[in-house]
């Protein structure tokens, strides 16, 4: 088997993968990166993807997953947002009645990916305990539900996600060892944003596509991202753009490099990344020169332009503005925006 075929199929695979998870970029190490992909996803071998937070995991797992052409579901986990108390029950399901509060039978994670891919996320948060339960099901192929004596059947894939350095926890003895050998199987490593930093219009342009947006952004703005690092990778961006599509401006805590002189010839301050609106155009000298008028028309206008981006679902408005739904409505009622 050739890596002239590998790459020949690789690339409508990686034009195809979901939303961002065009892990966009073109260097080496990204084209490492593809290349292990796309053999993890020809092998049922257990995956470990090395990253850093934002920086697209989860969309290469379900890469893997998509390309591996198995029939069972996608079943993500966050191991760190899962009550210690309950992890058991969740992995392995439980049944009626067999703790205070199992009103019914809960089938479990390990079920719910029968013949697919089980992924894991954060798997360097999971207690000890459950690591052991969890390698003898990798192990034997078989668990018990919580509360049962009923052996049951366990066929997944692994596919395990984490920005820590696994063998140190091991060392550390927050990892069991045996647990560490039977996951780590095949290693991949997704690079930063910062490393595909030629690449981000690509990236821009396919998150577009997924939000439907057709107008491009402003060559300013878009220098300016190209030039900043990134520090929240993929999950960043992807808020960047959001904020910048519902409100015209980046906003002040990505502290975007300047893009562009102002008329003086001086740069504008470095801890802020330009305002550009939507119509990409600074508001109008004419506006009202109060404060207090100023600040109303501009909160009128940003309302009006996130109302216009979420396609005039107040939901998502409220959301992309920060604000309760009970505030909106009221702002709305005030501009006459209803």
């Amino acid at each position: 088997y050739s890596l002239q075929e590998e790459n020949r199929q690789l690339r409508p695979s990686i034009k195809n993968s979901y939303g961002l998870g065009g892990i966009v970029g073109k260097s080496e190490a990204m084209q490492r990166c593809y290349r292990l992909l796309l053999r993890a996803a020809k092998s049922d071998i257990n995956v470990v993807l090395y990253g850093e937070t934002g920086v697209g995991k989860d969309l290469a797992a379900r890469t893997i997953h998509e390309l591996s052409g198995v029939k069972g579901r996608f079943v993500p986990i966050n191991c760190a947002a899962i009550p210690g108390e309950l992890l058991e029950s969740e992995f392995f399901g439980h049944v009626k009645g067999a703790f205070s509060g199992a009103v019914n039978t809960h089938a479990g994670y390990l079920a719910a990916a029968w013949k697919g891919t089980l992924f894991l996320d954060e798997v360097g948060e999971l207690p000890l305990k459950l690591q052991s339960k969890l390698l003898r099901a990798l192990e034997s192929k078989t668990y018990t539900p919580v509360g049962s004596s009923e052996v049951r059947q366990a066929d997944f894939r692994l596919i395990s996600a984490t920005n820590r350095n696994l063998l140190d926890l091991v060392r550390e003895r927050e990892m069991r060892q045996d647990f560490y050998y039977r996951i780590h199987v095949l290693p991949v490593h997704i690079p930063p944003l910062r490393d595909r930093q030629g690449y981000i219009a690509l990236l821009v342009d396919a998150y577009a596509g997924e939000r439907g947006v057709r107008a491009p952004l402003p060559p300013a703005v878009m220098l300016a991202m190209e030039q900043y690092s990134w520090p929240g990778n993929v999950r960043e961006l992807q808020n960047a753009l959001d904020s910048y599509w519902a409100l015209g401006e980046m906003g002040p805590e990505l502290a975007l490099p300047a893009a562009v002189p102002q008329k003086s010839g001086k740069n504008p301050p470095q801890d802020k990344f330009p305002v550009f609106f939507p119509d990409n155009a600074p508001p109008s000298a004419a506006q009202p020169c109060t404060l207090g008028l100023a600040r109303a028309e501009e909160e009128k206008r940003r309302i009006r332009a996130a109302l216009e981006q979420c396609g005039g679902k107040k939901g998502r408005c409220a959301d992309a503005l920060g604000v309760t739904m009970r505030t909106l409505q009221r702002k709305l009622k005030k501009y006459a925006l209803a």
